[in-house]
């Protein structure tokens, strides 16, 4: 009788058990995708994030804990993520923006921007905006490229051996005068205005960086920046009506985007074609400053690799595909835009799991382009882009995806980031100091967490 008793309180207690790690978690939670428990009921897995340094930061641990496909809150909002490219591949259908992405943005870019715009605006504003891509205007972009990176290179050749250079003071400062030319054309001419929206938008950048990192800005801080987002705007206001008065054509992108302006479904009083201008220009600038300072710094450190890239860019070498691959591996390394986010309008399924509409659905490239699917995933090596090898997603323009026809932007940013190899590195040898910290800071794009230094010398005839 002892005995049937003690079998019997044994087998209760592990259905008990059953019922409570199983089925009554699985009736509590909102999906059944793997992932962490939300920390709190009001802030989800937000404590999380910010502990992590940020939401790239988390990613890759819960991608790591749970696998390629996990979930995760951000207050009360679920959120799915993607960690292979094969999974981004199934839902590249997923074609509009959810609420919260890049909600850090907003006193910046405001609402009527094309970051978060439905997905016919997004065509149609996209359609105008892509002739500012056209090879024609390239070329121009390409020569203020040349003419910013050798100012930059005068620069370095006239700083004495003891000298060290920050890359990313460096390549932050050409970005920026780059992309302005690019999207405002001659009028940002004037370098005293271009020093005036330079100190705004570091002030706007330093910001939302913060809060990008998952960091409840102060009072104070969140005052700085609506003070500089609101100058930004005004400077972009200003130079698109000037344009209109001028009534002359320019190649930049300020053209096409007072035209959409003009056919825009929001009326005369609609300020989308200011937000668009500077969406245009932060996410290019950003991207193309964090590609700039990825590349220099792993060429920087193989310097074998920096040689063959300047003898390529010589006329050299028969392998004329070099620069390219260094490009593609610099960015998937780095990741330069660690995540994307996008959602279904209606109920979805991923992988057999059912999802509410417009639940987020996070492209977690940051995870991805570090995955199993790479050889060797964390070595900095072009030769992997000679054969096949999985795709690599290089937008510059993160907000949209390739179903938007980026090709001319793709390029774009590829061609920038040559010509200022070209006119920096053939005169002079970069190379990495030592100790120098691979940490990455992942916010709108990927940069390093600290300052990484190089030293500057004169590349000798033979290199």
């Amino acid at each position: 009788m002892l005995i049937a008793l003690v079998i019997f309180a044994v087998v209760f207690i592990t259905f008990l058990l059953f019922v409570i790690l199983y089925i009554y978690p699985s009736a509590t939670r909102d999906t059944t995708v793997p992932g962490p428990p939300p920390s709190s009921s009001s802030d989800g897995n937000l404590t999380d994030v910010e502990m992590a340094g940020g939401l790239g930061e988390y990613l890759r641990e819960v991608h790591a804990q749970y696998g390629p496909l996990v979930s995760f809150h951000l207050g009360k909002q679920l959120v799915i993520s993607l960690g292979t490219y094969e999974l981004m591949e199934q839902h590249s259908g997923a074609a509009e923006r959810p609420e919260l992405y890049l909600e850090f943005l907003r006193p910046l870019l405001g609402r009527e921007s094309i970051v978060w715009a439905d997905r016919a605006e997004t065509t149609r504003r996209w359609r105008l905006y892509q002739q500012g891509f056209s090879e024609e205007c390239r070329a121009v972009y390409r020569q203020a490229a040349r003419e910013a990176a050798g100012r930059v290179s005068e620069k370095l050749q006239s700083l004495s051996s003891e000298e060290h250079v920050s890359l990313q003071q460096y390549t932050s400062a050409l970005a920026l005068h780059i992309v302005a030319r690019c999207c405002f054309g001659h009028h940002m001419d004037d370098e005293h205005s271009m020093l005036s929206f330079a100190q705004e938008y570091e002030i706007v950048t330093a910001e939302v960086t913060s809060e990008a990192c998952g960091r409840q800005l102060y009072e104070s801080q969140q005052d700085h920046l609506l003070e500089a987002a609101a100058a930004l705007r005004d400077v972009a206001a200003a130079i698109v009506r000037k344009h209109r008065r001028e009534n002359k054509s320019t190649v930049s992108l300020v053209e096409w985007v007072a035209l959409s302006a003009q056919g825009s479904r929001a009326g005369g009083d609609s300020e989308a074609h200011v937000s668009d201008l500077l969406a245009l220009f932060m996410f290019f600038c950003e991207t193309l400053s964090s590609g700039l300072c990825w590349t220099l710094y792993y060429l920087s450190q193989h310097q074998t690799v920096q040689d063959a890239v300047v003898a390529q860019l010589a006329g050299e070498q028969t392998d004329t595909g070099l620069v390219g691959r260094v490009i593609r591996e610099a960015w998937r390394l780095s990741s330069v835009v660690p995540l994307t986010a996008r959602c279904y309008s209606s109920p979805s399924a991923v992988q057999g799991h059912t999802l509410p509409a417009r639940t987020p659905i996070v492209s977690a490239l940051c995870v991805a382009n570090t995955a199993a699917g790479w050889a060797r995933a964390d070595r900095f090596d072009p030769a992997r882009f000679e054969g096949d090898t999985p795709p690599l997603e290089l937008n510059p323009l993160p907000f949209l995806s390739k179903h938007d026809d980026i090709e001319g932007a793709s390029s774009l940013y590829q061609e920038l980031v040559t010509e200022v190899l070209h006119v920096l590195l053939t005169p002079s040898q970069l190379e990495l100091l030592p100790d120098q910290s691979q940490e990455q800071l992942m916010t709108l794009v990927t940069t390093p967490r600290e300052d990484v230094w190089v030293s500057v010398s004169p590349r000798s005839a033979d290199a």
